[in-house]
């Protein structure tokens, strides 16, 4: 038996209501999380740098894992093996990441696997890597979307949550101080019955 009536109407049937739609003109006043790079940038204040570089360097390192044609042909034309151009990018990644500040959800600091480089390698590493991002930009910057920069604010405000990171955005620390706002409920169970016998 399916029942078509709103809400006020149910007489108990047991079914739900039918959902309200919206008209398909609808349009929120605002996103409530980031849709490209500018937005995710004003939206985390003292971060941006560091989800500037997490949001880029994880573009690239998609890019790489991908591959394509416009990206065989890039590298082929760089003179860069595949795999020397991954371990490049994710080594550099790391150090930009840290250098940054961008919050590691584990909440173990790291030291990148850069700073134990010797020098030498260091700048060679550097350079592939720097070279790797410009045949990227060249390609029109591929995987940077909204989709990844949505992800790194939610991985901001989780680390807000963990206390990892310090938000300038009101819901953040509310989220962080939420589980202090309100105790478990045998306390408050226990505190009411001790104000009951008072």
């Amino acid at each position: 038996m399916r029942c078509d009536c709103q809400i006020a109407e149910d007489m108990g049937t047991g079914e739900a209501p039918s959902p309200v739609s919206f008209p398909s003109t609808y349009k929120p006043k605002c996103k409530l999380e980031p849709t490209d790079l500018d937005d995710l940038c004003r939206r985390v204040g003292k971060y941006a740098d560091a989800a500037k570089a997490h949001v880029e360097w994880g573009a690239i390192t998609q890019w790489l894992m991908c591959g394509g044609r416009r990206y065989d042909d890039a590298i082929a034309s760089a003179g860069i093996e595949g795999r020397t151009a991954s371990q490049c990018v994710l080594i550099v990644r790391e150090a930009d990441e840290h250098k940054a500040g961008w919050p590691r959800l584990s909440g173990k600091p790291v030291k990148p696997v850069l700073y134990d480089l010797n020098p030498i390698h260091r700048e060679e590493t550097v350079r592939i890597a720097k070279k790797i991002r410009a045949l990227w930009e060249a390609a029109g910057r591929p995987n940077l979307n909204g989709r990844r920069c949505t992800e790194a604010y939610r991985d901001l405000f989780k680390a807000a949550e963990l206390g990892l990171a310090d938000l300038p955005v009101a819901d953040a620390s509310a989220a962080r101080s939420r589980k202090a706002a309100y105790p478990p409920a045998y306390i408050q169970l226990e505190q009411f019955f001790k104000e009951q016998v008072n």
